[in-house]
């Protein structure tokens, strides 16, 4: 099966996670982590940059997107979010992104 590289950068040095394709996968550093961008690769190819806040590029294409896009990948808001209540008065909360 196919999978899906995310190359964390932050402070110049970058640290890669593993999704299969069509999965529920984790990776394991995403939410929360401040990082500076995400770059997406699938079959070893870059597909997408993904900025955080941070960083302010203006960018035409589709290969970059700005934290306000709804599709980056950074922005906790573009993700599909469930609670589910415990029994102990406590709750878990899932966050799902999809490519």
């Amino acid at each position: 099966m196919e999978r899906i590289e995310l190359r964390l950068y932050k402070s110049g040095t970058f640290t890669s996670s593993f999704v299969e394709a069509k999965s529920t996968s984790i990776a394991p550093f995403l939410l929360p982590y401040p990082a500076d961008s995400i770059q997406v690769f699938i079959k070893d190819t870059h597909r997408q940059t993904h900025y955080s806040r941070i960083i302010n590029k203006p960018s035409q294409s589709e290969k970059f997107l700005q934290f306000d896009n709804p599709r980056n990948i950074l922005n906790i808001n573009n993700y599909e979010v469930t609670r589910e209540e415990l029994s102990c008065n406590g709750s878990h909360t899932k966050y799902y992104y999809s490519f």
